[in-house]
């Protein structure tokens, strides 16, 4: 979808975003004779501050309109696309734009183009088969052909994995050598690059825990402790998380 082309569409979905700036706004976007048309919908979500749910005769409508060729809604807070945002998406194979109000920036994602995406994305937690370490290590060798291996392979048979809780870069820095990734410290997000992986610590934690690797479009995939994994936008409180970057050089 060119964006040039859809100038005048955007323009509308902002004045939309605008006029009702305390909760998402949603719609569709559809075609006809070469021309683009925003067309708003009824948000029926429960909690619009935070979500948004397109009912499902505004769908039937915009489809006797032309061809539905985009989905979009607003964000009132900071940050781009959420994990739901993403995986709905590649779902139902549709691009989504979201309008943050804040920001005044527009974000467009296409499910066609990282459809490769979908593989990754909502795996079970289980430590040293899918976690945040194990789904870089598919990443890399997968999409980006990078020979990375697990720091410790079969670590969730030993019977005290439990104990190494701590990032698996923090306690294998000969592997980090080994395999070619280098210790970066940003001084902002704009240092970052698409496969860098972000070695995240919180506030409250002594060594980092967990991680993320940044893709393209500033999307990250991550999977935090017992939680599925994901793919949502980069935003500065993942920033201000990093512990260090790891950086794959040859």
């Amino acid at each position: 979808m060119n964006k040039f082309l859809i100038k005048n569409t955007l323009k509308k979905i902002k004045e939309y975003s605008l006029l009702n700036h305390k909760e998402e706004i949603c719609g569709l976007i559809y075609k006809k004779n070469d021309k683009y048309e925003a067309y708003p919908c009824d948000n029926i979500a429960i909690n619009k501050r935070t979500n948004f749910l397109i009912k499902p005769i505004d769908v039937k409508i915009c489809e006797k309109k032309g061809e539905i060729i985009a989905c979009y809604h607003s964000h009132i807070k900071n940050g781009g696309f959420s994990h739901d945002d993403i995986s709905y998406s590649l779902e139902i194979k549709l691009p989504y734009i979201v309008y943050n109000i804040i920001e005044n920036k527009f974000y467009f994602f296409d499910p066609i183009k990282y459809s490769h995406y979908k593989k990754y994305i909502n795996l079970n937690y289980q430590y040293g088969v899918n976690d945040c370490c194990t789904i870089f290590v598919k990443y890399c060798n997968d999409q980006l052909k990078i020979p990375i291996t697990d720091p410790e392979d079969g670590r969730f048979q030993r019977p005290d994995y439990n104990s190494y809780s701590s990032w698996a870069y923090e306690y294998r820095k000969d592997w980090m050598n080994k395999v070619g990734l280098k210790k970066i410290n940003p001084k902002s997000i704009k240092d970052l690059k698409v496969n860098d992986i972000l070695v995240l610590k919180n506030q409250d934690e002594a060594t980092p825990t967990s991680g993320a690797i940044l893709l393209e479009n500033k999307l990250i995939l991550h999977q935090r402790n017992h939680q599925p994994s994901r793919i949502q936008s980069l935003r500065k409180a993942h920033f201000r998380m990093i512990s260090y970057v790891a950086r794959y050089e040859k």
